[in-house]
């Protein structure tokens, strides 16, 4: 059934709205219901040498500002900022990978909680 609602006029007069959908219905009581996550990218600059690791902020486009302890010697930062960021977004060092910038300040990161 189509409804029409006079407060939606457009140029041409009524738009038609269709009435909301139905959730489907579950196949099963107590059926497994996961949900699935996609894996976040995260872009992230890194301050090393800092006196504690935190979270400072986020740049104007995006990118988040991390202070780490660990000095930028021998992936000794990287070892850290992974350490970090599994603790700060509660997941396995494993579903923390850096997929650009190692060797630079500026990196991207995948986060994957799976």
């Amino acid at each position: 059934m189509v409804r029409k609602f006079p407060s939606q006029r457009g140029a041409r007069g009524v738009f038609a709205v269709p009435p909301p959908t139905p959730p489907p219905p579950s196949s099963e009581e107590g059926a497994d219901r996961r949900q699935i996550s996609m894996p976040q990218i995260i872009k992230i600059k890194v301050i090393p040498h800092a006196g504690k690791n935190e979270i400072v902020g986020k740049l104007a486009d995006g990118t988040l500002k991390i202070k780490l302890k660990a000095p930028p010697v021998d992936g000794k930062a990287n070892e850290e900022l992974v350490k970090f960021l599994a603790k700060e977004f509660g997941v396995k060092k494993d579903g923390v990978k850096i997929i650009s910038g190692k060797t630079g300040r500026k990196k991207i990161i995948e986060i994957d909680d799976r």
